[in-house]
């Protein structure tokens, strides 16, 4: 007997199977490869303990542990293996999934190719590096507050740092900005450490903060004041404390400061110039 397909079977079937082709299937999880091979650190052999890292993508993705000296896994058939294991859908088989290798934290001198299934002799080896600790600035010298952006040039690869500017500050960001906020000649000296050891490097009078040339402010006898050590000169009649009438002489001298004192320690909102909203910083400290 031939059995009649209505439109409306024929119709759900057409639905079914282009629901089937567009649906997209998840890629499962490859076989891992297995590598094993000869371990140097420094040019001797890795002791036994030592621990070896196979990342992918900055994920680790398989780890051993030695247990003869200057090997890492076994030649043997049955012995134990570095298995490197990618998760479901890293590895598409288009394009090359690369592997780097840590001893003991130390990035080795060699990368691997993943290949799914395989067993591969891949001898690894850590270089010594000379790690050398360097850094610029930006500006290097101006009038008090001056704010300096510190970068760290240093290489390789360094994990930590520890900034000294000389002037009691410290920090332990690689790219840290410091206010530099009373006159004088700083060394600074940034110290940096790492999976290849760690150094230091200090430059003498690297940062020279210009000393300030004040003058009392109109109808004043004595020079503008900081109580508050910030670096900003607040205390404009000089009478040791942020009163009103600093506040007054501040609002009377507005276009007096650029022509007769620097601008920067009277700039306390730090735009460059002598404005209300300066004003309004003052008024706020009282």
């Amino acid at each position: 007997m031939v059995h009649k397909i209505t439109p409306f079977t024929a119709f759900a079937l057409f639905c079914a199977l282009a629901c089937a082709l567009a649906w997209p299937s998840s890629a499962a999880a490859p076989a891992p490869c297995e590598l094993f091979g000869k371990l140097t650190i420094y040019g001797a052999p890795a002791p036994v303990g030592s621990v070896v890292t196979a990342y992918i993508g900055g994920n680790e993705r398989g780890r051993i542990t030695t247990i003869v000296e200057g090997e890492y896994g076994s030649s043997c058939p049955f012995g134990p293996k570095l298995k490197v294991q990618p998760l479901e859908g890293e590895y598409t088989g288009i394009g090359v999934l690369r592997i780097q290798f840590y001893a003991n934290g130390l990035k080795t001198d060699q990368e691997g190719v993943f290949s799914p299934g395989a067993r591969q002799w891949l001898d690894l080896s850590v270089s010594r590096h000379v790690v050398i600790a360097s850094f610029s600035a930006n500006p290097r010298n101006g009038l008090s507050p001056l704010a300096v952006s510190f970068s760290d040039e240093s290489t390789p690869a360094p994990a930590s740092w520890t900034w000294s500017f000389g002037d009691g500050g410290q920090s332990a960001v690689q790219n840290p900005v410091h206010t530099y906020r009373h006159s004088g000649n700083y060394t600074v000296t940034l110290y940096v450490s790492g999976p290849y050891g760690s150094a230091s490097h200090t430059a003498p009078a690297y940062i020279v903060v210009d000393p300030l040339v004040l003058q009392p402010f109109p109808g004043q006898h004595l020079l503008p004041g900081d109580p508050d050590d910030d670096g900003y000169y607040e205390d404009l009649n000089g009478n040791g404390a942020i009163d009103f009438d600093d506040l007054r002489i501040y609002f009377l001298s507005m276009g007096w400061i650029p022509g007769n004192n620097p601008v920067k320690p009277f700039d306390y909102n730090g735009n460059g110039g002598i404005e209300f909203a300066d004003l309004l910083l003052l008024f706020r400290k009282i």
